[in-house]
């Protein structure tokens, strides 16, 4: 669960994000850039030696900039950016694959390596298993051309409660463009894969576990982002998600 003051953090990013720049967000909310700058890189207060938290003055002012209600900064926006739970489901009871009806039946590849939502998994290699079947009705809810897709297993607990261990997720190989708002993709870095939450910021990206206990989170500048390559984004969850 997070703090609010881990809340309005992830919200000062989304503020950021939608206004373009920190400093256009400073103007619009009448507030100093070099202190929206400071709660964004999480400076240390010589007096408590915690990083400083959006305070209520500058929450009400952000909300007022970007014309949201009051408490948009306290409430929790990252299932915004989430995957849907669309009514697509993969066909869960068959003795095999070849009593399914092919006339109204997708295969959609499940592949090894497991993506870790922790620090990581160093990626082996990427062995065909047993491919994930759904209804061609149902997968059209994800609006993504089975091409496409693939099944890819979970590690670790960083996206908890978005991801848990043991979850299969289908990514859209199609979708690797990160979007302002954010969005959960696959992701290869180094020489590990991972699924987190991306946001494009105006100078960088910023990579995101949604339990911060768990795993990683950091930013990436501008001419150092493309060392996170974006295999694809998460679009269907199979398991214990909260969704």
């Amino acid at each position: 669960m997070k703090t609010s003051k881990e809340i309005r953090l992830d919200n000062l990013f989304l503020a950021i994000a939608r206004k373009g720049s920190i400093d256009t967000l400073a103007k619009n909310a009448e507030t100093s850039p070099s202190y929206i700058s400071q709660l964004k890189n999480g400076v240390i207060e010589q007096k408590t030696g915690k990083t400083k938290g959006v305070g209520d003055d500058v929450a009400r002012k952000i909300e007022r900039a970007l014309g949201e209600p009051t408490g948009w900064m306290d409430a929790d926006h990252s299932r915004d950016a989430s995957p849907g739970t669309a009514r697509a489901r993969p066909i869960l009871t068959y003795a095999s694959l070849d009593e399914l009806p092919m006339e109204s039946t997708v295969l959609i590849p499940s592949a090894r390596p497991t993506l870790s939502a922790g620090s990581g998994e160093k990626p082996s290699s990427a062995a065909e298993e047993i491919p994930l079947p759904f209804q061609t009705d149902g997968l059209r809810q994800l609006k993504s051309e089975p091409k496409h897709l693939l099944a890819v297993k979970v590690t670790d607990r960083s996206m908890e409660p978005l991801l848990f261990s043991g979850d299969t997720v289908v990514i859209d190989r199609s979708e690797t463009r990160v979007p302002v708002a954010g969005g959960v993709f696959a992701v290869a870095y180094g020489d590990e894969m991972l699924v987190k939450r991306l946001f494009k910021l105006p100078d960088g990206l910023r990579v995101q576990s949604d339990n911060p206990s768990e795993g990683l989170t950091f930013e990436l500048p501008g001419d150092r982002a493309d060392a996170v390559q974006v295999i694809g984004r998460v679009k269907y969850r199979s398991g214990a998600g909260d969704f």
